[in-house]
């Protein structure tokens, strides 16, 4: 059930991320959600809530869960460079 994507073709897991519902990624992560599963864009959870502003979530997710930060997305960006391009984009 945790792998089945939702309408819009997110995974439970990447949705909680989005809403910054902590209380439902740790459920879903507990009863075996993965935090390297990509969404339909090829995002890891760890980008979505990077791209969200949810540092709480950011944090939970590589100290506790278990995220790396060397994930990549579909076209090979890193979660640093995801991190330093969603930077300049906040700066224009």
């Amino acid at each position: 059930m945790l792998e089945l994507l939702l309408r819009a073709g997110e995974r439970p897991l990447h949705e909680a991320v989005m809403k910054n519902d902590m209380k439902k990624v740790k459920r879903l992560i507990a009863n075996g959600a993965k935090v390297t599963e990509k969404d339909h864009w090829g995002w890891p959870p760890l980008m979505l809530a990077i791209q969200h502003d949810h540092y709480d979530m950011v944090v939970y997710l590589v100290e506790e869960a278990g995220a790396s930060i060397a994930a990549q997305d579909n076209d090979g960006w890193n979660v640093q460079e995801f991190v330093h391009q969603n930077s300049q984009d906040e700066e224009i």
